[in-house]
């Protein structure tokens, strides 16, 4: 590496030059300057080459991500057991559900639409037509009420608790049917504001949730398309 020669330096090397003990062209000075630059460069490639490896840390991370995912997970207390939830105690959960949307969804309804809606001067003007648009347009709103209020009832209880109001007072949970684990707030929704209500019930007229009698893992239409199950916790038998 070569270095420019500063005024000082230039002035050293006249005189010694003159005095006739130069030790050469270069002084001291750009000696010791250019010893501490040169190995700079391979002391840095060393440093590099030295330091700690990537992949040890890369797996490091990977495996303490590992262990904060399983302390998350739900983990069945030892002497307990978890078997398919009989249909009677779903049956009963069903109706306990429904008596709390009832509760909550009926009132909101009646204060939002029925104080508003002229009934009286429909019915004495005769106005049927008007009437029944006005109906159709109070059940869908009454729908989105329910819809609303659904998702946040089923996903919250289902994601934090593992089973709804209903499901708590019979002591029945509903878990995925492949890890045994919660389910999220948009499978919830899912499997029992629409495809419960719509289709186990509605569109099969309640054969989609009768199969769940003749199955031994006691899966309904619905817990097949989910891939969901609704077991009760008890303690194994010695």
């Amino acid at each position: 590496m070569v270095t420019e020669e500063t005024p000082l330096q230039r002035y050293l090397r006249k005189n010694a030059a003159a005095s006739g003990d130069a030790p050469g062209p270069q002084s001291a000075a750009e000696s010791a300057a250019e010893s501490a630059a040169t190995p700079a460069a391979p002391r840095a490639e060393a440093a590099i080459s030295d330091g700690p490896s990537v992949a040890p840390l890369a797996e490091s991370a990977s495996e303490l991500s590992n262990v904060a995912g399983a302390a998350e997970l739900e983990v069945v207390p030892p002497g307990i057991e978890e078997k398919p939830a009989r249909v009677g105690a779903r049956l009963v959960a069903l109706i306990l559900d429904q008596m709390i949307f009832s509760f909550v969804t009926t009132p909101v309804v009646a204060l939002l639409t029925l104080s508003q809606v002229p009934w009286q001067e429909m019915l004495m003007r005769g106005d049927f037509l008007h009437l029944a648009q006005t109906l159709a347009g109070l059940t869908a709103f009454a729908t989105a009420i329910d819809l609303f209020f659904a998702f946040f009832y089923y996903g919250w209880f289902y994601k934090h608790k593992g089973a709804t109001v209903g499901k708590l007072i019979v002591s029945v949970s509903l878990v995925d049917y492949e890890t045994g684990q919660k389910i999220g707030y948009l499978r919830a929704f899912v499997r029992d504001a629409i495809l419960r209500r719509y289709v186990s019930l509605a569109f099969t007229f309640g054969i989609g949730c009768l199969i769940a009698v003749f199955r031994d893992d006691g899966r309904a239409l619905h817990d097949l398309i989910c891939s969901t199950q609704v077991v009760c916790r008890s303690k194994k038998s010695s």
